[in-house]
């Protein structure tokens, strides 16, 4: 795994037999999506501002909420290639806001044993540059990209896609995937967000040929924030000739402020 992908965008890149560009990526740097909506896609921020979902809420939640709590990470990554038998690694890890640069970060744990040398090493790099400030993504969505998918006595499913030109450099293949914001109407809060490609997409020198991407969230009721509680990435790729599949589960729990 080289170390080059987190100075991109925060996160690794798995070349090729392990390939996972999207590992750690909507945490949470990536999710602060804005609601600048006009003419007739009114009806979509009205329905959002219905319900509490406002651009400041959303952007308050998304934007460094992992580097105000401790918390705890747990990877299961499942990757594939060729003929190859799937190969799981799951990873537990901490956050400790309090520390400094990569102490910040603590693997626990490889597959419920201690990390070796190596393991801690590559982990370490990975984080090399979680302190820095995180790439903000405010675009816009057009008018004709935004739409209710559906609405019904328990939930509504507003639909939207972003501008390709708008979006920070690391973050365009986005404009290649159909988003959705679903919204639980018995509660009145957001529930998961999901996104899912619609054409070929690329993240640095990998080719995407199938995205899905799924994010779920509580509110924290004392601070009226969004946290993520899981995200689920399941994608096909190519990258230096040689295909591979991936998920990755990322599950966040005991968040805490220090």
């Amino acid at each position: 795994m080289p170390s080059n992908w987190n100075s991109l965008i925060r996160t690794p890149v798995i070349f090729p037999a392990q390939i996972n560009p999207m590992r750690h990526l909507f945490l949470p740097a990536l999710l602060s999506l804005s609601f600048h909506v006009h003419g007739q896609a009114n009806e979509a921020k009205a329905r959002l501002t219905e319900y509490g979902i406002t651009n400041d809420l959303l952007i308050h939640s998304f934007n460094g909420t992992d580097n105000r709590y401790a918390h705890t990470v747990t990877e299961t990554e499942t990757n594939s290639s060729g003929g190859d038998a799937p190969r799981t690694t799951v990873r537990v890890s901490t956050f400790d806001p309090t520390q400094a640069g990569e102490a910040q970060w603590v693997l626990k744990s490889v597959n419920g044993n201690p990390p070796s040398q190596e393991e801690t090493a590559s982990f370490n790099r990975m984080h090399r540059d979680d302190g820095k400030e995180p790439e903000q993504m405010t675009t816009e969505v057009r008018d004709e990209d935004w739409k209710i998918v559906s609405d019904d006595d328990r939930e509504l499913v507003i639909g939207f896609r972003y501008e390709k030109q708008d979006l920070p450099k690391h973050f365009r293949f986005l404009a290649d995937c159909d988003g959705l914001v679903f919204i639980d109407k018995q509660q009145k809060r957001l529930t998961k967000m999901r996104f899912k490609n619609f054409q070929e997409t690329h993240m640095s020198v990998v080719k995407i040929s199938r995205l899905e991407m799924e994010i779920t969230f509580h509110l924290q009721e004392a601070t009226n924030e969004y946290l993520i509680d899981r995200s689920t990435t399941d994608m096909d790729m190519q990258a230096l000739g040689q295909s591979s599949s991936s998920k990755m589960i990322t599950e966040y729990s005991g968040y805490q402020v220090p």
